[in-house]
């Protein structure tokens, strides 16, 4: 019996709904970390994703004895919002009508449409991937706000996250060190004394992300019995050490000689229910011997307190 190529790609997608979004997310280490903590959220719909932020100080708060009277803060600003932009990707599936006919048998059908699915897949997850690490200036700025502008290695520099002026506002900017002696010890000497910047409490980071050279400078400093891999991570397929009680992990889009220490609890991933990596409408082309099913995502990526993390690059 012929199969429809067009329907059973319609169909296989929709049965692995629930799953291309984990496909995606579960690639990568900071994607797979804020999947993990509930921070791959929906957003309603809008012209801007709107991601709550708290600042400033509330002057009320005092020691006090008896009847003693409060003065209630009447001028300052507590919560505030940061606005990210919409940034989509899309991606098409195509069976031509050749192809229909070449694989129409179930046999042939089967393995050719989870192919196609699969190499389809694959490309997003590269694209997401290394879109973590945009500045959100690539492909024309369509690309999302990733780690080098939530994360910028120059946070005093004129510009703005999230429509925040970060000139403007101190409180806006995340620590960066730049010309880290490129060694073991040296690179360690800088994480700790940056850990220390941007932790308060238990507000600390949970998650270190390194290129491949920062993470052999890391390795060069551990003894056999401390080095050791969480198990959580490894059965998502990184391979962690161990920095304080944070993981550090290896991504090969992390740009080069750079290290990443981040909080993720103040990083969101935020996108439209109906295009978190969802699929569209199969459709014929009008015009020519084909059909496409689309993959959709609207979204981008947010903090809430860029205090809380920091970037280092070795010399």
């Amino acid at each position: 019996m012929a199969v429809n190529l067009g329907d059973l790609v319609a169909t296989t997608l929709a049965l692995r709904a629930t799953s291309i979004a984990d496909t995606i997310t579960n690639e990568h280490p900071l994607l797979n970390r804020l999947a993990s903590k509930g921070n791959v959220k929906s957003t309603p719909s809008g012209r801007s994703i709107y991601q709550p932020i708290i600042y400033g100080t509330n002057t009320s708060v005092k020691w006090f004895a008896g009847y003693e009277a409060f003065t209630p803060p009447t001028d300052q600003q507590i919560i505030d919002v940061a606005e990210y932009q919409w940034k989509q990707q899309g991606a098409f599936i195509s069976i031509s009508g050749l192809e229909q006919i070449q694989n129409s048998g179930e046999s042939q059908a089967i393995p050719f449409v989870s192919a196609r699915i699969d190499q389809c897949m694959a490309e997003m997850k590269n694209t997401a991937g290394a879109s973590c690490f945009s500045d959100g200036t690539g492909s024309g700025g369509k690309e999302l706000g990733g780690l080098a502008s939530l994360v910028s290695t120059t946070p005093s520099a004129a510009g703005t996250v999230g429509g925040i002026d970060q000139v403007a506002n101190p409180f806006w900017r995340n620590n960066a060190v730049t010309g880290v002696t490129a060694t073991g010890a040296g690179l360690v000497l800088a994480m700790n004394t940056q850990w220390r910047k941007i932790s308060v409490g238990t507000e600390t980071p949970d998650l270190l992300i390194s290129d491949e050279i920062n993470v052999a400078l890391y390795e060069s400093t551990l003894q056999n019995l401390v080095r050791f891999t969480e198990t959580k991570k490894a059965d998502a397929g990184f391979q962690a050490l161990k920095y304080k009680n944070a993981d550090f992990v290896y991504d090969a889009y992390c740009p080069a000689k750079t290290t990443y220490q981040l909080n993720t609890g103040t990083i969101f991933l935020r996108a439209h229910p109906d295009r978190m990596w969802t699929k569209g409408k199969t459709r014929d082309v009008t015009n020519a011997d084909y059909n496409v099913t689309p993959i959709w995502f609207m979204g981008n990526l947010c903090t809430n307190n860029r205090r809380r993390n920091g970037v280092l690059v070795t010399a």
